[in-house]
């Protein structure tokens, strides 16, 4: 989940671990 986290944190900013949750 770590790498997710990244991933939708310049994706999404705002919900990056919302995102990162799903993935």
């Amino acid at each position: 989940r770590s790498v997710s986290v990244w991933i939708a944190s310049w994706r999404l900013p705002l919900g990056a671990e919302d995102a990162a949750d799903e993935i």
